[in-house]
């Protein structure tokens, strides 16, 4: 799959989840300065985040999703080391 590919399916979940347009959000969108995003939606999108991509993300990568950033590079390095596991 490619990383446009990923990136724009995190945006998709990022947006549901968050219930805002996919234009509000940017890579420097930070949990810390973002109202939707808070502790109930950051869980809800770690989940959809997982079955939609058939990935494990450890607690330490669930606490450093602070930034959209951040999520895409933890869930792109997720789906390598499903691969490689694979």
């Amino acid at each position: 799959m490619s990383e446009i590919k990923i990136d724009s399916r995190i945006l998709n979940i990022f947006s549901d989840v968050l219930g805002v347009p996919g234009s509000a959000i940017s890579d420097e969108t930070a949990y810390d300065s973002f109202e939707q995003w808070d502790s109930l939606r950051h869980l809800a999108f770690v989940g959809k985040l997982e079955d939609e991509f058939d990935i494990y993300i450890d607690i330490d990568d669930v606490i450093a999703m602070e930034t959209f950033a951040k999520v895409k590079a933890i869930v792109k390095k997720c789906i390598t080391e499903q691969t490689v596991a694979a």
